[in-house]
This record gives structure tokens, C-alpha cells and sequence, in this order.
């Protein structure tokens, strides 16, 4: 019996693995998407062996979650700019956490606690958090926090302390990861009054320690969320009553989205709440009603329904509009927002399944049946949906059909069309975006960089001005903007918005740069040395920092210290000739020809076209050295 009891895990285990697996296959080979790019690709404390460093003791993100871009440094430096292998990570953690949800459900009593992990795995709404290489912050969290779950669940029934310290450091690695599975220590009282019938005083000491986690990580991720960059856009400050109705719609939104995910977006429509007539308060009734119906009820399945639904409930309270938030600029509601409060609603379905089994024995096989259906329409819901992760340009126009009012839809669709090399058709999505959202700059600064991928820099200057004038206060505007009036020769207007840039974030270290090598282009040099010196001691690996540094003291004459920037840059960025060249002719004037030809060598075979590389060679050769 036994054996058989281990077969059928085993067939139950790997049905959920091969579902899963198969359901998400489409993305395994998809882009990079939206804000990939800032968490990982361009992220210079993810490239490199000293960001650990950064990552946990002085990051400089929006959030506060070392954990996870831990994990993501990790993955660069195996996987780089493959996004194989990130997809792999994300499926294979949510897979685990599937089977994580299966034994937390059975340690919770459900009979067919498969089933709640099986519906878990293949869900559609969890194809967003899987599919997006950035949310790995939800897959990496969640495993985690089950496992605080488990540890907790044992800890409770057998008072072992080990269990109990495996559940704080189980919960404290998923807050690094998220913070937002801070609900944790309510479910624990939860759990106790679903337990016990009440909550007792042990249940408030022993998440006294969970509380104490709760409170002082969620504090440190509310002051990032409040402290964004220069010149960000700032985040909507709604007053308490609209709170309050926005609250009630999203959780009818989500609600509706759980037992009916079809057209799923990844940048839902983003209602008025300033013009709520008042109606909305129906959702909050509508909640109450039910659990109040729920509470008076005084059966077991009415007991384990109220657990389940007030599971789901409490792990929305973060997402619900209460705390600002960066999504809320897009829009209010998000699939990835209900990755861990979905797991109230699938073991709740799991219990009324195994409810209806034990009631009704003689409509097993049409509960079976009606079940598989469920199951095999929510996989090839979830299996489609997948396939709208692969290709960025995909992703954005999909969302433009379901939601042609996402100002965010036109904006990313315009910066997937540049990187595919079609500006001209970027250009055309930020007119229409802009009509959708008339004052919005970061359209006017994709208008301008897509102007100057089509060799239109004038036009591009007019871009990036009216984006400045909407947003004045944002460095990069400025630095972007310093850049293009560099190409057109316009040193002297340029050094002036990289100085804004720096005045108005004196960390911008590309800023810095910039306007060491405009400094060193107007014959500034002494001015030149200094921003070169500000740029490396905020970033010392930052190799076009020390690159212009060094051509700022090679020109003054002090050779050695130029020397020894090119040889820093040329360690930092071993790819570029022209780093090699400069530091070949910075060793020549040392008198170290050997050394430079090296140098001038390696220059040449970056690019074969560099004809002073070759010249140089040639000189050196011809004089015998």
C-alpha cells in the first residue's frame, strides 16, 4: 500500500513538473523585456566580481532586495546576456515552489493537495512572473517563504525550536528576496485562530520575532520606494477615501482575474480613481457580505474557506494601493502582484474538489472529468499566453490591442522597434502614445533618441529640450541631452547640461565623464582632471572614467599617471581598441616600446580597420624595436 502511496506521488509529482514545464516552454528563449535591461543588463553591480559588495551594503536601486540581485549576479556571470539559462531559473523555481504548495497543503490537511500545487504551477496569471527575468524577485521569494511556512507548520505541531529558526531564517532570506510576503507573521495568527479557534497569547510571542522582521525590512523597502532618482516621475498620492475605493476594485479585479484569467495584459488599464462616484464601495460590501456569511456559518468547510480566502486577502494588503508603489505610475493592478495571494485561492479550489469527492462518491468520474478540463484549459491558456513573453516588439503590441490606452505600451513598443532598427516606426508608436498621454517626457526622450538613430540631431535637441522642460529636474534628461549637442559640436551648451546633470545628482558618474571629455574637447584640462578624478572615485570601475581621465593627464604632460588610468581602463573594458592604443602611446613616451607595441597589436586586432594602430606598428617595427 505504501508503495503504491509513493508510485502515485511520484506520477502526481512529475505530472506537475512536465505541465508546468510544458506550459512556460515558449518563453525559455525569450528577450530581454522593460526593466530587464536596468536590473540586469546595464547594471554594473550585477557585471561585476566586487558588486556583491554594492548589492548588500550600498546599493543604489529602487528597492532594497540583496537576495535576489545576489542571484541575478550570480546568473550573469554563468549565463551573461544568454537568456537561457534566466528563463530556466525562473520556470524551475516556480516548479519547485509548486510542489512546495502541494505539501503545504497537505500538511494543512487537504486531501488533494496535488491538485492546489498542479493548479499553482500552470495557472496563467503566474505566466508574467515567470516569464519576466526581473520578477525572479517573486519566484526566488516564494520558495522561501514556503519553506517558512513548512518550518513553522512543524514547529507548531512538535515545538521543535530547530524548526522554528529554520522558519526566521527561511522568512528573512524571502524579505531579502521581496518584502512583499510581509504578511507572513499575520498568517501565522491566522493559522492559529484557524487551528485552535482563537488566537492564543503563545501565537503572539511567536510571531512577535516574525513581526519584528516584517517591520523593519518593510520600512527600509518603503524608504527606497520614497527615495527615487532625481527628477523621477513622482508617485500619484492618492487621499483615504480614494485609497479605500481603489483597494475595493482591485481586489474584485483580481478576484475576477483568478477564477477567470483570460485576457491577461502585462500593463492593465488604469482607472480614474480621483473621478470614483462612490459606487466602488460595492466591492468592499460585496467582500464583507461574504465573509461575514463565512464566519457565521459554523461548518468545518466554511472554516477552511474563510482561511483560505483571508490568505489570499491579507497577502494583498501590500499591493492594495495602501503604500506607493513604482507600478502604480503604469497602472494599478498586475499579474505579477498576485503570484503569492494566489495560493489562498488554488488550495481553497484543491479543498473544494476533495470536499466534493468525499460528498458525492458516485460522480467521481464526472468530477474528474470536469476537473481535467479546468486543468488542460487553464495549461493551454497559460501555454499561449506564454508565447507573448518571446519577443519584446510581441509583448508591447499584445498589450496596445488589449489596452490601447497604455501610454507604457506605445513608449516600450517605440524602444523595442529602435533596438530591432526601426526608428522611423518608433517614432510613429511615442505620436501615438503621446496622444494618449500628451505631457508624458519619457516619450519626448525615446522621440529624441530614435531622431538621432536616424542622423536627425537637431530635431533630437528640440526632443530632449521639450522633454527637460516637462521633467526639468531629471539628470539623465540633461546628460542625454549634453551627449547629442557633443556630436553637433555645441561643447559649450553641452558642458552646461552636464553640469546641470551633476548639480542635480552629484553621484551621476556618467555625467561626470561626459564632462571630463567635453572639458578635454574645449582645452579645459585642469577642469577635465577633476571631473575625471570625481567620476573614478564614485565608480572606480568605471572604465570611461578612467579613459578620460587619462587623456587629461596625458595631455598636461603627466605621462605615468596617464599611463596607469589607460592600464585601469584597458583591465575594465579589455574590448575596446582605442583604450589599448591610448595606453600604447602613453608607455612609448615612458620609453617602454615593447610594452606599446603590445598594446598597439591588440588595438589592431579589435579593429582591424584602426589605421593609426597600424601606423604606429609600422613606426616601431621600421625603427627595429
Amino acid at each position: 500500500m505504501k508503495r503504491n502511496a509513493h508510485i502515485l506521488s511520484a506520477l502526481q509529482a512529475g505530472l506537475i513538473v512536465f505541465l508546468g514545464f510544458w506550459v512556460f516552454s515558449p518563453a525559455l528563449h525569450g528577450e530581454w523585456l522593460f526593466d530587464d535591461f536596468d536590473a540586469v543588463v546595464y547594471n554594473p553591480a550585477i557585471h561585476r566580481w566586487t558588486g556583491l559588495w554594492r548589492i548588500w551594503f550600498a546599493p543604489s536601486g529602487q528597492d532594497y532586495f540583496p537576495l535576489k540581485d545576489t542571484a541575478q549576479w550570480l546568473q550573469w556571470h554563468l549565463f551573461g546576456k544568454n537568456t537561457f539559462g534566466y528563463h530556466l531559473t525562473n520556470i524551475a523555481l516556480h516548479l519547485f515552489s509548486a510542489l512546495l504548495v502541494w505539501r503545504l497543503l497537505a500538511r494543512l490537511g487537504i486531501r488533494l493537495a496535488w491538485l492546489g500545487g498542479l493548479l499553482f504551477a500552470i495557472h496563467p496569471v503566474t505566466v508574467e512572473s515567470v516569464a519576466w527575468i526581473s520578477e525572479i524577485k517573486n519566484t526566488l521569494s516564494l520558495p522561501f517563504l514556503l519553506m517558512a511556512m513548512l518550518a513553522y507548520l512543524h514547529y507548531d505541531r512538535h515545538n521543535d525550536r530547530i524548526s522554528y529558526l529554520r522558519s526566521v531564517a527561511a522568512f528573512i532570506a524571502a524579505m531579502l528576496c521581496k518584502t512583499s510576503v510581509v504578511m507572513f507573521p499575520v498568517i501565522i495568527l491566522l493559522h492559529g485562530w484557524w487551528r485552535y479557534g482563537k488566537i492564543r497569547s503563545e501565537d503572539w510571542k511567536r510571531s512577535a520575532v516574525f513581526f519584528g522582521i516584517s517591520l523593519v525590512l518593510g520600512l527600509v523597502t518603503t524608504v527606497y520606494q520614497h527615495n527615487l532618482p532625481p527628477g523621477g516621475e513622482p508617485i500619484e498620492s492618492l487621499d483615504p477615501l480614494s485609497r479605500l475605493l481603489c483597494a475595493g476594485l482591485i481586489i474584485a479585479f483580481y478576484i475576477s482575474k483568478c477564477f477567470w484569467p483570460f485576457n491577461l495584459d502585462i500593463v492593465y488599464f488604469r482607472w480614474n480613481v480621483e473621478a470614483a462616484a462612490g459606487w466602488e464601495i460595492f466591492a468592499w460590501l460585496l467582500v464583507a457580505l461574504f465573509l461575514c456569511w463565512l464566519a457565521i456559518r459554523r461548518t468545518p468547510w466554511a472554516r477552511h474557506a474563510l482561511f483560505g480566502f483571508l490568505f489570499f486577502l491579507l497577502n494583498l494588503v501590500p499591493v492594495l494601493g495602501f503604500l506607493k508603489m513604482i507600478w502604480t505610475l503604469y497602472a494599478w493592478t498586475a499579474d505579477h502582484l498576485i503570484y503569492l495571494p494566489l495560493i489562498g485561492l488554488v488550495g481553497l479550489a484543491a479543498a473544494c474538489v476533495s470536499d466534493l469527492y468525499d460528498r458525492y462518491i458516485p460522480a467521481r468520474l464526472l468530477i474528474s472529468l470536469a476537473v481535467a478540463v479546468v486543468v488542460a484549459t487553464l495549461a493551454y491558456q497559460s501555454h499561449t499566453y506564454a508565447r507573448v513573453f518571446d519577443k519584446s516588439v510581441v509583448l508591447w503590441e499584445y498589450n496596445l490591442r488589449n489596452n490601447p490606452a497604455s501610454w507604457l505600451g506605445y513608449n516600450n513598443l517605440a524602444v523595442a522597434l529602435a533596438a530591432d532598427g526601426d526608428p522611423a516606426g518608433a517614432i510613429h508608436q511615442l505620436q501615438l502614445g503621446l496622444q494618449v498621454k500628451p505631457g508624458e517626457a519619457l516619450s519626448y526622450l525615446n522621440w529624441g533618441n530614435a531622431l538621432v538613430q536616424l542622423g536627425r540631431a537637431p530635431e533630437a535637441i528640440d526632443a530632449y529640450r521639450m522633454a527637460i522642460t516637462l521633467r526639468p529636474g531629471n539628470a539623465s534628461f540633461h546628460n542625454q541631452l549634453g551627449s547629442v549637442l557633443v556630436q553637433t559640436g555645441q561643447l559649450d551648451q553641452a558642458i552646461g547640461q552636464f553640469q546641470t546633470a551633476v548639480q542635480i545628482d552629484p553621484k551621476y558618474v556618467e555625467a561626470h565623464s561626459n564632462l571630463a571629455d567635453a572639458f578635454i574637447q574645449t582645452n579645459r584640462l585642469q577642469e577635465a582632471i577633476k571631473e575625471g578624478r570625481s567620476a573614478v572615485h564614485l565608480d572606480p570601475e568605471y572604465a570611461e572614467g578612467h579613459y578620460n581621465l587619462g587623456i587629461a593627464l596625458g595631455q598636461t604632460g603627466q605621462i605615468p599617471e596617464a599611463a596607469t588610468e589607460f592600464a585601469i581602463a584597458a583591465r575594465l573594458s579589455p574590448d575596446d581598441p582605442q583604450i589599448h592604443y591610448n595606453l600604447g602611446i602613453a608607455l612609448l613616451e615612458e620609453g617602454n616600446a615593447t610594452d606599446a607595441l603590445t598594446q598597439f597589436q591588440l588595438a589592431l586586432q579589435l579593429d582591424p580597420h584602426y589605421d593609426e594602430a597600424r601606423s604606429a606598428i609600422s613606426r616601431l617595427e621600421s625603427q627595429g624595436r
